[in-house]
């Protein structure tokens, strides 16, 4: 009952819902995580809602009605709603940019599909802890950082910067482009984790561990690599993998 009471109230907190206070949020400037939008229900404001939806990168997901019920305890959404965003996201350039005027050596953590809010905000406090300068996530197929993620984090989201991308492929090479190695975790890697060089400028990339980093980005990499795992466990949590991955990267680090 607790955590359900707990629930309700972060919906109610971080959800607004119908035509009017959505495009009233996109005009005071506020930022949206995600809307929902009604599948097959088509009006003039609707419309609008979506392309400033496009224009302002803010992920779309068409739902059925029963799921804007849910979230809405049955109001009258008008066929859509919308979460507030609880923190600021930033430009990579910007990011990186801040970092070598700092004369500091990137070191940033990709996120590829951690789609779970308690493994976000888990690696987030990782992340912050180990000197991670920034992360990137993607916007689609990624956890919302929602009240639950801000408090796994233990408050680090509000001091980590994230940086939300359309593709992450096109990131991959944004790093390429500004000299940054690509190390990606996978499993059938034939380097482990100790053999790497991280004391030079590198974006780690990490995927849930069901799937892993996806096969785009792995072909891409500068190099792989795999955390040593005895024959009785398939594979680790996500968040306490990128916690050893991390932690073997600070020791490698001067900068």
């Amino acid at each position: 009952m607790r955590n359900k009471i707990f629930f309700e109230k972060e919906k109610k907190e971080n959800l607004i819902y119908g035509k009017h206070p959505i495009l009233s949020a996109f005009e005071s400037g506020q930022t949206l995580d995600v809307i929902y939008t009604q599948k097959e229900l088509k009006s003039e404001i609707l419309d609008e809602i979506r392309d400033l939806a496009k224009k302002n990168g803010v992920p779309l997901k068409a739902v059925p009605k029963d799921k804007l019920d849910y979230l809405t305890f049955r109001a009258n959404h008008q066929g859509v709603a919308a979460f507030i965003a609880i923190v600021n996201y930033y430009e990579k350039d910007e990011l990186l940019k801040e970092v070598l005027e700092k004369n500091k050596v990137p070191f940033i953590l990709i996120l590829d599909s951690i789609t779970d809010v308690r493994n976000f905000g888990a690696i987030s406090r990782t992340a912050l802890g180990t000197g991670v300068q920034f992360v990137i996530t993607a916007k689609r197929n990624s956890a919302q950082i929602n009240a639950e993620a801000m408090k796994t984090s233990a408050g680090a989201l509000n001091n980590l910067p994230v940086c939300r991308e359309d593709d992450l492929v096109q990131t991959v090479k944004w790093c390429k482009q500004n000299n940054i190695k690509v190390l990606v975790s996978d499993l059938q890697a034939t380097k482990n984790l100790a053999e790497i060089n991280f004391n030079e400028p590198v974006a780690i990339v990490v995927g849930e561990e069901a799937e892993g980093v996806n096969r785009l980005i792995i072909n891409r990499a500068d190099e792989t690599f795999k955390i040593p795992i005895t024959a009785q466990v398939d594979s680790y949590n996500v968040s306490v993998a990128t916690g050893m991955i991390l932690y073997e990267a600070m020791k490698g680090r001067k900068n």
